[in-house]
């Protein structure tokens, strides 16, 4: 899944989650590039859940996210469980309620 960040050096992530929610690959595009390769190295293999728990909430500078905070963010918005029939692609799924469109999903 492609994720565009925000506020970061990074552009996007490029991550991969497997049937046991465990993190099979992840890459930042443009970023600190030791810095974003340690990150993606460190999260594969590891559960999503361990993975928003240790990354949430980490601040770069002023600027109220990082690249691992985005990569939180990311996982946390990854395809699973609710279908959005508006402008993202036909059946594609969330995890949460809300979503890049911003619309109200049941």
């Amino acid at each position: 899944m492609r994720y565009a960040t925000s506020r970061t050096c990074s552009r996007e992530i490029d991550f991969e989650v497997d049937n046991n929610n465990i993190v099979t690959s992840c890459e930042f595009i443009g970023g600190c590039m030791g810095n974003t390769q340690g990150v993606a190295r460190l999260v594969v293999g590891r559960s999503v859940d361990d993975v928003i728990k240790t990354l949430e909430g980490i601040n770069c500078g002023n600027r109220g996210t990082s690249c691992p905070d985005q990569l939180a963010q990311a996982l946390q918005s990854q395809p699973s469980g609710i279908i959005c029939n508006c402008s993202e692609p036909s059946g594609f799924m969330f995890k949460s309620a809300k979503h890049a469109c911003m619309n109200e999903h049941s």
